[in-house]
């Protein structure tokens, strides 16, 4: 009985973390296509403006925009230390919402996955 609570305790905290054998988590994987989507609207936002950036692409803040991972396949880890892994996830921008799925390229920059490449299937 001990055992079983002590796993049902530990599985949710090691759920989210990679256990450095060159795999990012599934959160690690939402957290950088998060990043890299935000990032990507904010360098817009500060080229085109506010105005012009929501009639673009329905969003004028970066907070607007969340992912949700619903499945990492085929994933690998590559020579060069970056990972490889085709990845499902819903994409929300404001109130539109779609499913995406896409080979993702990551890299491990200062520690954290960042994402280095994104091809749509």
């Amino acid at each position: 009985m001990k055992i079983a609570v002590f796993l049902l305790i530990l599985i949710p905290i090691f759920s989210g973390c990679s256990l450095g054998d060159g795999k990012p988590s599934t959160v690690q994987i939402q957290d950088s296509l998060e990043t890299a989507f935000r990032d990507d609207l904010q360098r817009t936002l500060d080229m085109a403006g506010a105005q012009r950036t929501q009639e673009a692409v329905g969003v004028s803040n970066p907070s607007e925009i969340s992912v949700r991972v619903q499945g990492v396949e085929d994933g690998k880890a590559l020579d060069n230390g970056d990972y490889v892994a085709r990845v499902m996830y819903v994409k929300r921008m404001g109130a539109n919402e779609s499913m995406v799925t896409a080979r993702a390229t990551l890299s491990k920059v200062e520690g954290r996955w960042k994402l280095v490449r994104l091809e749509d299937l």
